[in-house]
């Protein structure tokens, strides 16, 4: 009862808000759209989702007189038979509509081609052990709950211009590309193994790699067998004859879609292979060649024409050496919480804000006595001293040299709103990472520019202007870089994977671009996405690969995943010269700060991590007198709520303090608005979520003016809502009378 409750209770609270969730009316749609994207429908139609959701609220499906399920809401039987035998599913006519299908995702595609080519796993090997990070699709460990891939997640052009959704394409980046082709390769050439990129986690019988010794004649070759964790054992139907032979892996691993251009190539290459080395070379070779296709990679029907895809072209450095800047956009996933990073300490006159700001936040408030105290008498604030956070003292020695300031109480806005009134005049949706994350990356609240970053758009931006740009991810979060003219690359934080490095295997590259060749009107727009990145990735990814090992660092970094992001943009701001550039945009995402149980436990251990490998980042540039060129920026998907849930954690809120840091920042400030009063009296404050009072839009602002758009139409392009706000920050708000 309410006036004695007990566990019992509890138990019954929670079967009913479970059973709540379970039989809402918006979850048979629910689940029906996500498991629709991961059976091939990135984009099914309404009558399809429809009938599957019917299917699972009345746990039957009938088909050709033969039933499905047991009639009981929620039944997956019937579920998925409405799914695989409808019509949109068994339709090949639908194949030719260029907007139908998916991409496939990595782990779907390794999966079946070892099915396909009829994998089997050594007698001795207990365990297959697949290493699976290197894809970014283990399963099991995808980063959030959200599973790997965003929904709503469309990639830039066509598909995002038509209102449609390509999931899987937030894997199609260089890093994943080559490390899902050398993979397969290793494991046609090698089997099973962790050699030259394999999948294999390690050797059956030894501890150290053989690899080197697998080259066929050589002197010190060993049989392959004895590295394997399983092999191939696939057979064609008559070696003898290459028509037959393609059209059976082109039925296994396209389903028949295998373009008649692509046939020929590989029946050629087959046929060329079997004469000079035998067939069971020539099967590796069309095998091989299947894995540079778009309809291996994807479903729907291609059409290619003759005409090759232009490739990925270096920058030539023709200027000044001293002209360059860059930006480093630091994400930090999941909401930080940001009230607990900057907090009220002393000299707040009229009312003791850490004694309030103790009261709303505990029991995760920190302690007074823990906090690194800076001084912010100058910056107009609620308090004249402030504490940050007892594990980032790097942020309060930058603060104190003047080479950083905190940008309080900010946040995406389309228009300045109170409590009042956010409710009718907000555009955007908030409290969903999904949602809020792709808000943030793009900074286009009225969608002017579809698909379109906000980094992607400030070099665009800064292209018209004449500088040479470039953005560069580090973490999969390219959509903050999708632009609509302005190269970018993608690289791992950790070493970086060439194409193909058996010496002895021909990596077949032009063979690659012939399979990937530019399509007439009406080719699957899916295939598009694989064709247009596999080139440019691999031959960026050499460039990369070709250039990082000049890069000369003077600090050691940790190897965590701040220290990898970090050591890596280091390393690429180490080589600027030579890779030809003059403004860029780095992209960093580190993941862990949803923090809805134990908020303080879990921002210590964050800020840790990032403390170290933060100072050894700062110390790196300044060593490569490249700290005056560099902005870093911290943003995340929303802050979190002031006041705390149950679990001694916050939930998701929307305004957030954050810092920019860099040898350019008018630093020791603290900008924005610090709110005046942290309960719900504050008429920014609602159920313990603050309402930003300065806008992101300020922020952009004076960082493009910074990285040197000048023009009115370059502005716009890179901050479109700008013109909203009239006390919009230009550069001097972030860098100064002379940035």
């Amino acid at each position: 009862s309410i006036l004695s409750p007990n566990s019992r209770d509890a138990i019954y609270e929670t079967e009913a808000v479970l059973d709540h969730y379970f039989y809402h009316p918006n979850t048979p749609v629910f689940v029906a759209g996500k498991l629709l994207q991961r059976f091939g429908a990135s984009n099914p139609s309404p009558r399809y989702t429809r009938k599957v959701a019917t299917a699972f609220k009345k746990g039957s499906f009938k088909k050709n007189g033969m039933k499905f399920g047991d009639g009981s809401y929620g039944n997956l039987g019937a579920t998925v038979a409405a799914i695989v035998l409808d019509r949109e599913a068994t339709a090949a006519v639908l194949d030719a509509d260029p907007m139908i299908g998916s991409l496939r995702e990595p782990a779907v595609k390794l999966m079946g081609f070892m099915r396909a080519m009829d994998f089997k796993r050594r007698a001795n090997a207990n365990q297959l052990r697949i290493r699976w990070p290197d894809i970014g699709n283990l399963p099991y460990n995808s980063k959030n709950v959200f599973s790997f891939f965003q929904s709503d997640y469309a990639a830039s052009g066509n598909i995002v211009e038509a209102g449609l959704t390509s999931p899987e394409a937030r894997s199609l980046d260089s890093v994943t590309t080559v490390s899902l082709l050398n993979g397969l390769t290793s494991l046609i050439e090698n089997g099973m193994t962790s050699c030259f990129g394999g999948f294999g986690q390690q050797t059956v019988v030894y501890t150290t790699s053989l690899c080197d010794k697998l080259e066929p004649g050589t002197s010190w070759y060993f049989n392959r067998y004895e590295l394997q964790r399983g092999s191939l054992m696939y057979e064609v139907p008559n070696d003898s004859d290459p028509s037959a032979v393609v059209e059976d892996l082109a039925l296994l691993l396209s389903a028949g879609r295998l373009n008649t251009a692509a046939r020929s190539l590989i029946e050629q290459s087959y046929e060329d292979e079997r004469n000079a080395n035998g067939a069971d070379a020539a099967l590796r070779v069309a095998q091989r060649l299947f894995l540079f296709t778009p309809e291996f990679h994807s479903t729907g029907v291609v059409r290619p024409k003759p005409v090759g895809r232009p490739g990925f072209e270096a920058p030539q450095p023709d200027f000044e050496s001293n002209d360059y800047k860059a930006i480093v956009y630091l994400y930090l996933n999941g909401g930080i919480d940001g009230f607990n990073l900057l907090v009220p300490h002393s000299g707040c006159p009229g009312k003791d804000m850490y004694e309030e700001y103790f009261n709303v936040r505990s029991p995760n408030a920190l302690a007074k006595e823990e906090l690194h105290t800076v001084d912010a008498s100058t910056s107009n604030q609620v308090c004249d001293t402030f504490g940050i956070h007892s594990e980032a003292p790097i942020l309060k020695e930058l603060y104190d040299d003047g080479d950083l300031s905190f940008i309080s109480n900010v946040g995406l806005l389309n228009e300045y709103v109170d409590k009042t009134n956010w409710k009718s005049k907000t555009t955007f949706k908030l409290g969903a990472h999904n949602t809020q994350r792709f808000d943030v990356f793009k900074n286009d609240v009225n969608g002017e520019h579809p698909g379109k970053g906000v980094g992607g758009r400030l070099l665009d931006a800064l292209k018209a202007d004449g500088h040479v740009v470039s953005g560069v991810s580090v973490a999969p979060g390219e959509g903050v870089l999708d632009s609509y003219s302005s190269p970018s690359l993608a690289v791992s934080g950790g070493n970086i994977q060439r194409f193909q490095p058996m010496s002895w295997v021909d990596k077949r590259f032009q063979d690659l671009i012939a399979t990937n060749n530019e399509t007439v009107l009406g080719s699957s727009q899916f295939g598009e996405l694989w064709s247009n990145a596999i080139r440019v990735g691999i031959e960026s990814n050499d460039f990369v690969a070709d250039i990082i090992p000049n890069a000369q660092l003077t600090e050691t970094f940790p190897t965590t995943s701040y220290g990898n992001q970090f050591s890596m943009i280091a390393k690429m701001l180490n080589v600027t010269e030579a890779r030809g550039v003059q403004r860029e945009v780095y992209f960093s995402e580190v993941f862990g700060f949803d923090h809805h149980y134990n908020v303080s436990g879990g921002m210590d251990l964050q800020m840790m991590d990032f403390n170290e490998a933060f100072k050894a980042f700062v110390k790196d540039l300044k060593a490569q007198d490249k700290w005056k060129n560099v902005a870093i920026i911290t943003l995340s998907d929303f802050g979190r709520t002031l006041n705390m849930n149950g679990n001694n954690g916050t939930d998701h809120g929307w305004a957030n303090n954050y810092f920019v840091a860099g040898g350019a920042v008018d630093g020791g400030k603290i900008l924005g608005k610090y709110p005046e009063s942290l309960t719900n009296d504050n008429s920014h404050i609602f159920n313990g979520i603050s309402i930003p009072t300065t806008s992101l839009d300020s922020v952009w602002n004076s960082l493009a003016q910074w990285m040197g758009v000048t023009t009115e139409d370059g502005l716009n392009l890179a901050v479109p809502n700008r013109n909203s706000f009239q006390d919009l920050w230009d550069a001097s708000a972030l860098f100064g009378d002379d940035p």
